[in-house]
């Protein structure tokens, strides 16, 4: 679909829409219509990125940096995990609560909804945050209300780090609570057979789902803080790693259950999570020192 009806879309490369694309750039299906009169050549001293193999090699050199890598194997465990309860779903509940074909696709509302909760919810605390970081920033150096941290040059003493993570303890805290609960809701026929217990793993589904989202939003947002004027390559290599270790998981979840059941398998995988933890909490206290250090690199190398 993307290949015959997307056209590229970056301003580098299509400008305000009104420049003519070719090669890779330019989807099948406009090669077979008619073309829109204001098109036009684009300008021949702008030079446009060639795609090579180096394109595709590129981000992975940012696995190379611990802070960056601390951030994606946290954000890819969680992204496994609820990946894990999702893929899971039709089964545990066809078996637990013996739903038909619609009522199962209707099972998935709540973790739809839970997705979109913690998404809104977790965008308008980052942007709180920010703020406050960037007030404290300016009352710390003297510097005119006015000021803007400029988003792709970062000051190597700016605390990203702490404005992105600030709320990361809670939501992991909820969502390994909730992970663990969800697989003992789902474990023992005494109370899965209780009128209206369904109610139990479906809220339980829509809290992992705030919570995890919420969890991808701060992961990506401060990985992209990381790569400044990396964006493509930041979001590439965290796709790369979360649906990696998604993959794995969703492969496993199922003899898991089977094998110790749904209790022991879920309340394992938030063990996980909590293994996990230190992670985070080695980039809230070395993230800033080892940013810095790239960013004298970086310095250093352009000299």
């Amino acid at each position: 679909m993307v290949i015959l009806f997307l056209p590229e879309t970056l301003r580098t490369i299509a400008g305000n829409g009104s420049l003519r694309l070719s090669g890779i750039y330019k989807p099948l299906v406009a090669r077979f219509t008619a073309e829109q009169p204001y098109m036009q050549d684009p300008d021949e001293t702008v030079q446009r990125r060639k795609v090579t193999l180096i394109t595709f090699i590129e981000p992975l050199r940012l696995l190379a940096e611990k802070d960056i890598v601390l951030n994606l194997l946290f954000g890819g465990v969680v992204y496994a995990i609820w990946s894990m309860v999702t893929s899971s779903t039709t089964n545990l509940f066809k078996s637990r609560f013996g739903l038909n074909e619609l009522l199962l696709g209707l099972a998935y509302l709540p973790n739809g909804c839970g997705t979109i909760a913690g998404s809104a919810m977790i965008g308008k605390l980052m942007t709180r945050d920010y703020k406050a970081a960037e007030v404290a920033y300016k009352l710390a150096h003297n510097l005119p209300p006015s000021y803007k941290v400029p988003a792709k040059d970062i000051p190597a003493d700016f605390p990203i780090e702490h404005a992105r993570l600030r709320h990361l303890p809670w939501i992991a805290s909820l969502f390994t609570v909730s992970t663990a609960a969800y697989g003992f809701s789902l474990a023992y026929p005494s109370i899965t057979s209780k009128p209206g217990w369904i109610a139990v793993p479906l809220a339980l589904q829509f809290l992992i789902a705030a919570m995890s989202n919420a969890v991808f939003a701060l992961n990506q947002t401060l990985v992209s803080d990381l790569c400044p004027g990396k964006g493509a390559s930041s979001t590439a290599i965290n796709n790369l790693v979360r649906c990696g270790l998604g993959a794995v998981g969703v492969a496993f979840v199922e003899n898991m259950i089977t094998n110790i059941g749904s209790a022991w398998a879920f309340l394992g995988l938030a063990l996980i999570t909590v293994a996990m933890a230190p992670f985070a909490a080695v980039n809230w206290y070395w993230g800033q020192q080892w940013r810095a250090a790239r960013t004298k690199r970086k310095a250093k190398t352009e000299e």
